[in-house]
């Protein structure tokens, strides 16, 4: 496999903090190999420079070794600045979508009771009794206008 920039010890270590169980569980550099886009070797390379830095621990020597993250280490994945950016825009994108589809909505709510209106004059806010009184729908309503 071919790459073209490699991972930082920050994008290995963060293979680890996304783990349910991060200073317990481990992984293989088989594991590893999957997650970054780099060979075998350098992934042997990136863990055995990250223990001798102490940010990993060599929890099972064997065929294959099994890798966990050192106690010291946060356990909550590194901060990347453009992920941070994406979820700022994101944030933007959503609170303009939300605005413009309520004034969008009040829009066509007010086109929709003038075309109401305009189709049908006779329409009132008050409901006529059987026995020709007028009632109003709602309390506080005290403005009534006939038309002819």
């Amino acid at each position: 496999m071919t790459m073209t920039s490699s991972p930082t010890d920050e994008d290995v270590l963060n293979v680890f903090r996304e783990l349910d169980e991060p200073y317990e569980d481990t992984l293989t550099t088989d594991e590893l190999t999957e997650e970054l886009p780099v060979e075998k070797r350098a992934v042997q390379d990136y863990v055995k420079d990250l223990e001798s830095k102490n940010r990993l621990v060599l929890e099972y020597e064997g065929k294959p070794d099994h890798w966990r993250l050192s106690r010291t280490e946060p356990s909550d994945p590194a901060y990347d600045k453009r992920l941070g950016k994406a979820k700022r825009w994101g944030n933007k994108a959503k609170f303009i979508f939300n605005w413009t589809t309520l004034f969008g909505i009040g829009i066509l709510a007010a086109v929709g009771i003038i075309e109401i209106r305009r189709e049908n004059p006779r329409v009132s806010w008050w409901d006529e009794s059987p026995h020709g009184s007028q009632t109003p729908k709602s309390e506080g309503l005290t403005a009534h206008t006939t038309y002819p």
